[in-house]
């Protein structure tokens, strides 16, 4: 299996693909077109230098490519900036042992599709066909494809023998700094499913259910890791034995009554 960052071997192939339809074209002038220093290019494509984050928005928006492409590639390059910085303190940059992720990597993988596809991995028919995913998540071929094509990319799965696996137990960012957007998306993709799942799933099969209550906003604090403790543990519950089948989980706690801007120190 090919070790080099996704973003390093589209820029590699790039450029020999320019050389092969141009033998006198060189480095400095692919530097130029990309908006690099011919020097600063030589260095990332010897691995020896990363992309910054707003150097990989030059270059891939120079080189062209579809929207699929340009996502892989800004993953790869966050990825890639992570990896080198846990090296740097001394930890692994193959497959840390923190689940933490940065939120740039994160927001690329958020989607309802992309976390089915990734906790599918774990059930215990799992394959590592793309018509397996679709048919056991209702999903197209396609979509299954891409997903995965981006968890590889952001270093959240990989292929072992004749299945994918996650190459964490667990991934979690911080959600302050996560994409609103992609939080929006993400929270109604949810409730089309809960929607969904009312009429389409048996009762017995299901909980879907809430409630609300007058409160104390200074026990907010408490409550939040009230909650984040009570999924741990049922996460540790759900998963052990058999892993037969894939649930959804989710708990949204907010005020309902109008919350008033804070006063101007």
């Amino acid at each position: 299996m090919n070790t080099k960052p996704y973003h390093l071997s589209l820029l590699a192939t790039e450029f020999r693909r320019r050389i092969a339809k141009n033998p006198r074209y060189s480095l400095r002038a692919f530097a130029r077109q990309l908006g690099l220093h011919p020097s600063a290019l030589s260095r990332v494509l010897s691995g020896k230098q990363d992309l910054s984050i707003a150097a990989s928005h030059t270059v891939i928006d120079a080189l062209g490519v579809s929207d699929e492409t340009r996502r892989l590639f800004l993953i790869s390059v966050s990825r890639e900036r992570v990896e080198r910085q846990l090296a740097h303190h001394g930890e692994s940059a193959v497959k840390p042992a923190a689940t933490e992720v940065s939120p740039e990597i994160f927001n690329g993988v958020a989607d309802v599709t992309c976390m089915s596809v990734l906790e599918a991995c774990a059930l215990d028919d799992a394959d590592v066909g793309e018509a397996w995913f679709a048919d056991r998540l209702g999903l197209s071929v396609n979509a299954v494809r891409a997903a995965l094509r981006r968890l590889e990319a952001a270093g959240f799965v990989e292929p072992v023998g004749k299945r994918w696996v996650k190459a964490a137990a667990r991934f979690s960012t911080q959600e302050r700094a996560l994409d609103l957007m992609v939080l929006q998306c993400h929270q109604r993709e949810i409730g089309e499913k809960a929607v969904a799942a009312l009429t389409e799933v048996p009762y017995e099969l299901r909980c879907i259910t809430s409630m609300m209550t007058a409160m104390d906003p200074a026990k907010v604090p408490r409550a939040k890791q009230m909650i984040g403790e009570f999924l741990e543990q049922l996460g540790d519950f759900l998963a052990s034995e058999r892993r037969t089948a894939l649930y959804q989980v989710n708990v949204q706690f907010f005020p309902v009554t109008k919350v008033e801007p804070e006063p101007d120190s």
